[in-house]
């Protein structure tokens, strides 16, 4: 098997995860009876981190809060909930490079007592170019360490995405074991009684055309997305979309306590966002169901489109009969009096679909949600071309 720790060194030294409890003294007797991590590697080049930890104070004063380290700057939180079901709340106690969420206990854990919570964050940049295995991607992890407690039990599972398999992954250590989850490989390493500070480091490099999305070594975040036109937008919205639209921040997090099973309810237009369509997609679908409810017209489409919001749409709210949904509202902002369109607010309008579908997912399975609307959206997307409005690929 080749190796990529040359990779690894080189890439995530920066891969630090430094985790702290207490509420005064961090010195306190304390020890984790098993520290869970469950990564979920996405298309994106983020991970999805759930962190399962049973903290059990040996003496002295209560804890109220932990520390959970993250792996880079770049993270967003999730939600954190203990084994009563109790949500925790959580704040971004990053210092300098010191990565990590403040975990806030329910109630203060006194001595001789365990606690168990959850802790879920989206981490962007997580997968890079393996420049010792050509044609890969690679990621690095390094669990929470502990300076001042042993680890009874540590386990690290890796998702990798669909179609990876035994054959064209590499790893480093070699896996304990390996599981299969909805169709995707899990790779799975355990060990035993880790002493204070004491670190545990697994990374995997598998092909690249799993991920759509990974970062190339000293020549930064190499985003890929493809160069569309439109037949009515061909030199304006992907343009638009392209160059202003924050991509970065397109990855909110995707990990919650899924509790709650499915999330009905989402239009086509939202569930292109949860698909990952790429917003010159989502721009055409909300433009077409503006042209089906009769809100837009289009005036010419050479040298430049040009649009015409139609009297009854010109207060941005519909009619009783057609009511106009938040997406649509904005994009009628988009539209200048000359019926060209304004480049910064077509960006919002992108940047306010990803942000509303993202809150409506929380508490929500994301995974059986997007198999849900894998159909919804397909569906969609075929009466899009049938209007002759769909984009074609464009050569740069």
């Amino acid at each position: 098997m080749v190796k990529i720790q040359h990779l690894l060194v080189a890439l995530f030294t920066i891969f630090i995860f430094i985790t702290l409890v207490g509420t005064v003294t961090a010195q306190r007797p304390y020890h984790l009876e098993h520290e869970w991590a469950k990564i979920w590697i996405n298309q994106d080049g983020t991970i999805d981190l759930l962190y399962d930890i049973s903290i059990t104070l040996d003496s002295g004063d209560a804890i109220n809060f932990a520390y959970v380290g993250q792996p880079k700057s770049d993270f967003t939180i999730g939600t954190a909930m203990d084994q009563y079901g109790h949500n925790l709340t959580t704040t971004d106690a990053s210092e300098g490079d010191d990565y990590k969420v403040r975990v806030n206990l329910y109630t203060p854990l006194p001595a001789g007592q365990t606690v168990r919570f959850n802790l879920t964050t989206n981490v962007a940049h997580m997968v890079w170019q393996d420049e010792d295995n050509p044609g890969n991607v690679g990621m690095q992890f390094i669990p929470c360490w502990w300076d001042y407690a042993s680890v009874h039990e540590l386990q690290v599972r890796i998702i990798l995405p669909l179609g990876v398999t035994n054959q064209t992954v590499v790893t480093t250590p070699d896996w304990n074991n390996t599981l299969v989850e909805k169709n995707r490989l899990v790779l799975y390493w355990e060990t035993h009684n880790l002493q204070p500070k004491q670190k545990f480091s697994c990374g995997v490099s598998f092909p690249k055309e799993y991920v759509q999305h990974y970062d190339v070594h000293e020549k930064g975040f190499e985003w890929i997305l493809p160069v569309v036109a439109f037949l009515f937008i061909a030199l304006v919205a992907g343009i638009i979309i392209y160059k202003r639209v924050p991509l970065r921040k397109y990855v909110n997090p995707s990990m919650r306590m899924e509790a709650l099973g499915i999330k009905h309810g989402l239009t086509a237009v939202e569930a292109s966002h949860l698909l990952g369509l790429p917003p010159t997609k989502i721009v055409t679908e909300i433009l077409y169901s503006l042209l089906m409810k009769k809100a837009i017209w289009v005036t010419a489409t050479t040298p430049a489109l040009k649009l015409k919001v139609m009297e009854p749409f010109k207060d941005k709210t519909g009619t009783p009969e057609t009511p106009l949904r938040y997406y649509e509202k904005s994009f009628l902002e988009a539209v200048k009096r000359d019926g060209t369109l304004k480049e910064e607010e077509l960006a919002k309008t992108v940047v306010l679909l990803r942000d509303t579908v993202e809150k409506k997912l929380r508490g929500y399975c994301r995974g059986d949600t997007i198999n849900y609307y894998k159909k919804v959206v397909g569906e969609a997307w075929k009466q899009v071309k049938k209007a002759a409005i769909a984009p074609t690929a464009a050569k740069r």
